[in-house]
């Protein structure tokens, strides 16, 4: 993984948002999003990457992103942070057999982590 200047911009037990350049990392706790709902094992929270206006997948439908992460992307939406625009992809960890102790908070971000360099990847491929 390339070296890369990560600015905290939201960090608590709940949800931790980071930008890297023109990208925006995002995990969110599962259980947040749910209220707790207590039917369903599954593992910490999701993890999104906001694409910048311009990126080779911006508007692309998840189903035809081709990035390797658990469970394939679940997610895609334009979305307005911090007053600029992306198109958020993600992935969770509600599929079945997904656990807490398979998908730890550690694990979703490195997950997550993984998903935005397969993004960065794409650009320097078309270069």
């Amino acid at each position: 993984m390339e070296n890369t200047q990560l600015i905290s911009l939201k960090d608590d037990e709940n949800d931790l948002i980071l930008q890297d350049g023109n990208y925006i990392i995002q995990v969110r706790n599962i259980d947040h999003i749910l209220k707790r709902v207590s039917f369903m094992q599954r593992g910490w929270g999701n993890g999104y990457v906001g694409l910048p206006a311009g990126h080779l997948w911006y508007g692309v439908n998840y189903d035809d992103i081709p990035v390797d992460v658990h469970g394939g992307l679940t997610f895609g939406e334009e979305i307005e942070l911090y007053g600029n625009k992306y198109w958020v992809i993600g992935f969770d960890t509600a599929h079945y057999d997904d656990s807490l102790s398979a998908w730890p908070k550690s694990r979703v971000m490195s997950e997550t982590m993984d998903l935005l360099e397969q993004c960065k990847s794409a650009i320097k491929q078309l270069a």
